[in-house]
């Protein structure tokens, strides 16, 4: 079984997948999978697409999240609206598609026990400052980080003819 527990019902949406109830759950059918590990299947019975994602559950409402950064680690920080930390959310990470940026290690990460999550932003060889900016999933909750590229190009090893 890879969601619910056996009770039928119709709810879950949103939340972790052992809490998902289908009406009828033999007319679940039709399984796809994404480049990201999310889940997807047909619940025919109420006539929509629905989705187990790969290990995180979406931000709580309220979520709000905090974000530092030490060398070129990035340090995220998500909690629900009480202040506790929001284990297992997905935070997706964007960095600037050109000029001065970095390459992150992983366009997402799942918040551990702690609510926290890490990331490694590799700077390219465009000096000037840009933004890191981490969304936990469904949340309107975004917070961001500043870099700066060094004056000094990267070397480049030179190509050979």
């Amino acid at each position: 079984m890879l969601a619910g527990n056996g009770e039928r019902g119709f709810s879950g949406d949103g939340g972790p997948a052992t809490e998902a109830r289908l009406d009828n759950p033999s007319q679940a059918t039709g399984i796809a999978v994404d480049t990201e590990g999310n889940l997807y299947f047909q619940d025919a019975a109420n006539r929509r697409i629905r989705a187990v994602r790969y290990g995180a559950v979406l931000a709580p409402p309220g979520a709000t999240i905090a974000v530092t950064a030490s060398g070129s680690t990035i340090r995220a920080t998500v909690r629900d609206s009480t202040g506790r930390p929001a284990p297992s959310v997905r935070v997706d990470f964007a960095a600037p598609s050109s000029g001065a940026s970095c390459k992150l290690s992983n366009p997402f990460a799942i918040t551990d026990t702690n609510g926290a999550v890490t990331m490694s932003c590799t700077p390219n060889c465009i000096p000037g400052s840009y933004s890191v900016t981490a969304t936990p999933i469904t949340t309107a909750a975004q917070a961001s980080v500043t870099f700066t590229n060094g004056g000094v190009p990267c070397r480049r090893r030179a190509s050979r003819p």
